[in-house]
This record gives structure tokens, sequence and C-alpha cells, in this order.
């Protein structure tokens, strides 16, 4: 009887020791220092943000009316389907130059180029973008007029193209981010958008970190994958920003890489982003405890 009680005994404390280790370990099997999770939270979040040329910018781009001499981002009786007014104080939108447009019948796409700029206190970028659509109706016909054929779009195709900059206080990074959407239901007989897609970026990142007030710089590569995105158009109505009406999941890897004296780290990163309805998600890190919040339109993380 000795004997099984202290098999039990060891048997319960390694079990023990197991559940505590999975809540520690990292995907990487590395130990990850606190301002390392603190620098991969502010990439992800730069690369979220509708102000720092991240997928919310996409987004809004997405359901935005293209038209030969402008693009245009108003709420209309059309629905949330073309997103709500966004700031234009912090993200220079509507104040595209170089703007081209051009469509091809054959593949039923609008390509759109133009450089997007902004210097203010608080924010100053500098955006290339290449923005491609394709309008079809409920019988997948491409739509040439989109503009004019409102009533008639029911899903767009799209790919985003950014290479930038952004600076704040805190925060300078270079970019080129590549988002690829698909979006249904956004004719008035649906009350919702629903979303297929996912996004790639790369860049370089330099942050004053909050917690140990010093800077940390990181090149990086980041990979989103969306979950049952969502829009919910009477609240996009409501609020008049994407960001309060978009739900969901969005599965993320990142992975980090730096450079001392010729000798490189790589570190790899994985988790998920709860989209909350309310302007914000949850930045969810796999295996690790930490979690930070996030705000979609600015890009920043509440610790």
């Amino acid at each position: 009887m000795k004997t099984e009680k202290t098999i039990l005994i060891i048997i319960a404390a390694f079990l023990i020791a197991f559940i505590y280790g999975c809540d520690t370990v990292n995907t990487t099997d590395q130990e990850i220092s606190e301002e390392e999770l603190e620098i991969a939270g502010e990439i992800i979040a730069e690369s979220l943000s509708e102000e720092r040329g991240g997928l919310l910018s996409s987004l809004y781009d997405a359901f935005s009316q293209v038209e030969q001499d402008r693009i245009r981002y108003q709420v209309n009786s059309q629905g949330a389907a073309k997103a709500g007014a966004p700031s234009v104080s912090n993200t220079g939108r509507g104040s595209e130059s170089e703007y081209n447009a051009q469509y091809n019948p054959e593949t039923g796409e609008h390509i759109i180029a133009f450089r997007r700029s902004h210097q203010g206190p608080i924010l100053s970028a500098t955006l290339s973008v290449l923005n491609k659509y394709i309008f079809m109706d409920a019988e997948r016909n491409f739509l040439q007029f989109p503009q004019r054929q409102q009533d008639l779009v029911e899903t767009i195709d799209f790919k985003g193209t950014r290479i930038g900059t952004a600076v704040t206080q805190r925060r300078s990074s270079s970019f080129t981010r590549v988002d690829t959407l698909f979006t249904t239901g956004i004719s008035d007989q649906s009350n919702t958008l629903f979303i297929e897609g996912n996004h790639y970026g790369k860049g370089e990142m330099s942050a004053n970190l909050r917690r140990v007030g010093r800077s940390m710089e990181r090149s990086y590569e980041v990979w989103f994958d969306f979950e049952n995105i969502r829009v919910d158009k009477d609240l996009v109505k409501e609020n008049g920003s994407l960001e309060e009406g978009i739900t969901g999941v969005i599965k993320y890897r990142i992975k980090m890489i730096n450079t001392i004296n010729g000798e490189t780290r790589e570190q790899n990163l994985r988790g998920i982003v709860e989209l909350s309805g309310d302007g914000t998600g949850l930045l969810r890190f796999e295996r690790i405890k930490e979690t930070f919040r996030i705000a979609l339109r600015n890009g920043t993380i509440n610790l």
C-alpha cells in the first residue's frame, strides 16, 4: 500500500508540473521576455490599425466607392457595406495624390493606385497603395460601374498592397502589407457582411516600450487568417466606424528577427485576436497567459 501511495503522489506531482508547464511554455519552446511580448503586441496592433495603414485601412478601402478620379469614404443609404466614414484627422484619408484608375473588362478588375500621406502632431505617415477590386452581382457578373450599380453589388473580391512608413512619438516603422479579402452579403437583403481573407506583412519596427522604458527594434513577418469575421451593418451605421461593428477571430503567426554583432536570433509566436465589436481586439498568445487589448483605430495597446 505504501508503494502504491508513493506512486500516486509522484504521478500527481508530475501532472501538476505538466499543467503548470503548459501555461508557461511558448510555441517555440524558447524563453521569451516580457519586452519581446510587448514589441510583438506593438507589431500586431499596428498591422491591424486603420490609422497606421493596417488591415482595417484595407477594409475601409475595400468598402469604398471607387471612381475614375477619386476614392470616396462615406456612409450612404446602401448601408454599412460602404463602411462608416472614418476619422480623417490622423489618417490623411481623403488627401490621396497621384491617383490612377483602370478597368480590365476581361478579368473584371478595377485597379486603383495612389499615394496617401499625413503629417501631424500625433502621426506622420506615407503610403503607396495599389488596390484591386472585382465587383459582382448575385449571378457573379462583373460590374464595370459599381458606383452607378450599387444596388446590384453582392460580392467584392479585393486585394490591397501598401508600402509605407509610420512614425509616432513611441514607434517608427517601415512595412509592406498585402490584404486579400472576399466579402459577401453587401446587398440590402443581408444585415451582415461576411468576410473571408488573410493578411501578410513584413517590415521593421522600433518602439519605446512602456514597461522597461527603453527602445527595442525588430524585423518581422506576420500572417493573419480570418475566422468567422462579420460586420454588423446596423452597428456601423450607428457608430460611423467599421471598428465598432466587426466581430470574429483572427489567427496570427509572427516571426521576429534580431541581429546583434552578426548573430541572428529568431522568435516565433502564434495566437489569436478576438475582435469584440467595440473598436478593440483582445490579443492572446498561444500557451502564454499574457493578453493585450488593442485599439483597432490607432493601434495602441493596453498592457
